[in-house]
């Protein structure tokens, strides 16, 4: 599965939420706010 972040950690929960189901070899693309996290 594909997990995207597109939200800073500072301001959003995506990040954690995305580490609690990513599985050894998923990709983990980051976008937007994310980049600059």
């Amino acid at each position: 599965m594909l997990y995207t972040i597109n939200k800073s950690p500072f301001e959003s929960s995506t990040m954690q939420t995305a580490l609690r189901f990513l599985q050894p070899g998923d990709p983990l693309l980051f976008l937007e706010d994310g980049v600059y996290a």
